[in-house]
């Protein structure tokens, strides 16, 4: 290949990568729900961006039953767990759906719980 062939690779290489870069970003947006176009679902979220603030039995219902039942609501803003979860996916199904409404888990041994920021 001649430097000439070499640069027109390299230049429509480089578009492809801009044009992926752009979809990356429009998908990016639509997921965390910001300048959502038209004609796209968005459930439980306002247009602006801006997360609905749901109850905590909201977000629950959410979850899987026996998932739910082993949740212990603790005010509006903090929700702890009845027992240990044995199972990591478990407590990470749960963890995933808390995190998504603004719950963050905090460490504290027995005292361990999600709160809401």
């Amino acid at each position: 290949m001649s430097n000439e062939d070499l640069y027109v690779e390299f230049a429509r290489q480089k578009a492809d990568i801009a044009k992926l870069q752009s979809q990356v970003a429009a998908l990016e947006n639509i997921v965390y729900q910001r300048n959502v176009p038209e004609g796209i679902p968005v459930l439980k979220y306002e247009r602006s961006g801006v997360r609905e603030k749901l109850s905590v039995q909201e977000i629950l219902k959410d979850l899987d039953v026996a998932l739910s039942d082993r949740l212990e609501v603790v005010g509006e803003n903090e929700v702890r767990a009845r027992e240990y979860f044995h199972d990591k996916d478990d407590w990470s199904t749960i963890n995933k759906v808390l995190k998504q409404h603004g719950f963050k888990w905090v460490s504290q041994g027995k005292e361990s719980c999600w709160r809401r920021q």
